[in-house]
């Protein structure tokens, strides 16, 4: 006899961190030191573990044109793909 569990998996999204971190970016001929923001989703079942939440490229890339073109100050945004242990969900 085979018993089957569905078990409900929640996406994450806890927050947008600011790095106190500088980092090159070009904008027309012009170079500028700006910002770096991470984003950081996660999967989960429990908040105990967790592991990053395989968002899509397009999708990603999305957000950091967005953040970069509409963020004045941001020249990089990164995605955090840590798990959970030994990362943390949020930073601190």
């Amino acid at each position: 006899m085979c018993l089957s569990k569905s078990i409900k998996i929640i996406a994450c999204v806890t927050s947008n961190i600011f790095l106190p971190v500088k980092s090159v970016g070009v904008v027309g001929d012009g170079r500028r030191y700006e910002n770096v923001v991470v984003l950081r989703a996660v999967e989960t079942i429990d908040f105990m573990t967790a592991r990053c939440a395989h968002l899509p490229y397009d999708l990603l890339e999305r957000f950091s044109n967005r953040i970069i073109n509409e963020i004045s100050g941001i020249s990089r945004v990164a995605y955090d793909v840590s798990s959970k242990p030994p990362a943390t969900i949020e930073w601190k």
